[in-house]
């Protein structure tokens, strides 16, 4: 019955100077630190709605595309300005590489209402495809046992939801679905070293998975409403912010 569609480019980013300045005995040294960083996000969505009977239940059939491209750029430098010098380097910290991230998912969800609007199901599947490109740049220290390759994940999701309406007042609820979140390319392949301790890439890392259920009551008056509800969510393969590679000073 419709068809929508949404384009939009997001920029976003910034650029950092700080500047700290020491004098010993007289001598002047000044220190400026740069770091820019920009996550341009390109987004396309495409939504279809289609409403039929069927069987003596009423459904909305929603599906469509929902996908977005994002471009990720990082550099960091430090210059040091003394009487007689002036050097430039890469000081050791949480750098990253650039990279390019394309997401693409195919959705479809059926609501479906029967028993005259007493019970409503909502079942759901979505195609999800996660593709993560990474390219080195001068703020990162190249590791040949870690290197920067591409990460790819598709997954059938499912998810399920339904409700029943006592009355005009009460209703009770339940839902299920599944879903992943990949690892951000500061969490894949971040590389820097300093003199006690290294950071080290992590590409071997994989996404984190979810299943989660919610259970929930909920009234609703003429002049307000309440809520409540329970959920239940088991996380597989979660990330941890930091990580020490055993036997070594490395962390990840």
């Amino acid at each position: 019955e419709s068809v929508k569609a949404t384009l939009a480019w997001t920029p976003s980013g910034y650029d950092q100077h700080a500047l700290s300045v020491s004098n010993a005995g007289g001598a002047i040294t000044r220190t400026h630190d740069y770091v820019s960083y920009s996550e341009d996000f390109l987004e396309l969505d495409v939504q279809g709605t289609s409403r039929f009977a069927l069987g003596g239940a009423e459904h909305v059939l929603t599906f469509g595309l929902d996908s977005d491209r994002a471009e990720t750029s990082y550099d960091r430098r430090r210059r040091v300005v003394t009487a007689t010098t002036d050097v430039w380097s890469v000081p050791s910290g949480f750098n990253f590489t650039d990279g390019s991230t394309t997401r693409a998912d195919l959705y479809l969800q059926d609501q479906i209402t029967l028993l005259g609007g007493k019970l409503e199901l909502m079942p759901g599947l979505r195609y999800a495809t996660y593709r993560m490109d990474p390219s080195l740049n001068s703020s990162v220290v190249v590791d040949p046992d870690n290197p920067a390759t591409v990460r790819e994940r598709k997954a059938l999701l499912a998810s399920l939801g339904a409700s029943w309406h006592f009355n005009e007042t009460y209703s009770v609820w339940a839902h299920y679905g599944e879903g992943f979140k990949m690892p951000t390319f500061q969490q894949l392949f971040t590389s820097s070293v300093s003199g006690t301790f290294d950071l080290v890439p992590a590409p071997w890392l994989v996404p984190e998975e979810v299943k989660s259920v919610e259970l929930g009551f909920r009234g609703e008056y003429e002049n307000g409403f309440f809520a409540v509800n329970a959920f239940n969510a088991r996380y597989k393969n979660f990330i941890e912010s930091f990580w020490f590679v055993p036997g070594t000073n490395d962390i990840s």
